[in-house]
């Protein structure tokens, strides 16, 4: 055991040093000579912040939090009847510990009133009762994990409240409460209600940004730009200030439009929308059964996914654009050819005057690669400006090759770094 990362909380006296334990116990806080538990500090009965958010830890006053200490050292746990025991059951007003009343399975909330219900007193909704006859059944899985969530357990099952659409693990939820922080929302319906619910579960939810808001910062934000079809913003897709704020779609979160100036039905509307679905969530929020709602998933999924395809057929369109560009400036101008060339002219071809028009070309393969610079002789060849290229020449109007790609040379260092 690292001794670093041992610990002892002083109100509680458990000690830990492992990450998980901050799922079960909270973080460590510490200010001048104490050190407790998070979770220990706002279920214990006796104590309430009394100061601001930046007094003593976190609103408790370090005065409140010595005298509790003071007291629990007489409180016995009914469970290990270890002293130190600051937590009280709401109904029949046992003492327990934190680490005890985990491991028998109490009900912590962490809704109002911080209430603590031990084994024997638990609350247990009439749905929760029905799902208690059947806690044999094995075939429920958790969707954070998706492993078995084993035997019903009033405690360790989070069930969804708003919908009843699944469960998970109480231990997975916690996770994603951590990291989802303030927007957490159903992860079934996407109910905001969900939040208050799960606290009365037994689930801690801290009042934060999402952990990749807080990771990534202003990098997060540089990658949102608006998918209206015709965004209005004169000063681009990318820009998120001032009257042109991005707002993503509530279900995906992968579709961003400028609010509300870019949105079809609320382009001239003067307040903001709270709330935006984008078109292709808006046609699945009818889907409430539970194989709708696995098929809601896979729709959102899939209307990521090809709006990544269209950005990449995007990219493609832009390259086929600079290649056209290209063909365009292959025609040189025409000029007559002296006999002090270096040419590696064809013997074959009949004699030819050499103050006739020549017209110098870049020569390209099927795939559009240039091959070098083409001479060829204009006689007989039909000159049209309109006509498109690449323009066709026979071989026997060719009177040399060199192995001069000119500007093409640079070009296709600038395509293929574009490409990478």
């Amino acid at each position: 055991m690292n001794e670093l990362l041992v610990k002892k909380c002083d109100l509680c006296h458990n000690e830990s040093d492992t990450e998980r334990d901050i799922l079960y116990f909270g973080e460590w806080l510490q200010k001048g000579n104490i050190t407790v538990h998070h979770f220990c500090l706002l279920l214990s009965k006796n104590l309430t912040p009394n100061g601001q958010k930046r007094s003593g830890i976190k609103g408790f006053l370090m005065n409140d939090i010595r005298q509790e200490i003071k007291r629990a050292s007489k409180c016995q746990c009914c469970y290990c009847n270890e002293y130190y025991a600051t937590i009280f059951c709401a109904t029949c007003g046992d003492a327990l510990h934190l680490n005890c009343g985990r491991q028998m399975r109490c009900l912590f909330q962490f809704g109002y009133g911080f209430n603590t219900y031990c084994n024997e007193c638990l609350p247990i909704h009439k749905y929760a009762k029905k799902l208690n006859l059947n806690s044999e059944m094995s075939d429920y899985i958790c969707y954070i994990c998706y492993e078995a969530l084993g035997p019903y357990s009033a405690v360790e099952w989070i069930w969804a409240e708003c919908c009843g659409n699944g469960y998970v693990h109480r231990i997975c939820m916690q996770k994603y409460a951590y990291t989802a922080g303030r927007n957490l929302k159903c992860i079934w319906c996407n109910n905001k209600n969900f939040r208050e619910n799960i606290k009365l579960q037994g689930i801690y939810v801290p009042d934060t940004k999402p952990q990749c808001e807080e990771s990534y910062g202003e990098e997060f934000q540089l990658q949102l730009q608006c998918e209206a079809k015709n965004c209005l913003c004169p000063f681009g897709r990318k820009y998120n200030k001032h009257f042109w704020k991005l707002i993503s779609c509530e279900y995906c979160g992968g579709y961003n439009i400028h609010n509300p100036k870019c949105m079809t039905n609320a382009q001239y509307s003067k307040k903001k929308i709270k709330e935006y679905i984008c078109d292709i969530c808006a046609g699945a929020t009818n889907l409430n059964s539970k194989s709708e709602n696995k098929k809601l998933e896979e729709i959102c999924i899939q209307s990521i996914n090809n709006r990544e395809e269209e950005k990449i057929n995007e990219n493609e369109i832009e390259i086929n654009s600079l290649n056209m560009q290209n063909k365009l400036i292959a025609q040189e101008s025409i000029h007559p050819l002296n006999s002090s060339n270096s040419l590696n002219l064809d013997e074959s071809l009949p004699d030819i005057n050499l103050n006739s028009g020549i017209l110098s070309m870049y020569e390209f393969d099927s795939n559009m690669n240039c091959l070098g610079t083409c001479y060829v002789y204009t006689d007989n060849i039909h000159e049209n400006k309109t006509e498109k290229f690449p323009i066709h020449v026979p071989e026997s109007n060719i009177i040399g090759r060199t192995d001069d790609k000119g500007i093409f040379k640079e070009i296709n260092k600038i395509l293929e770094e574009y490409q990478s």
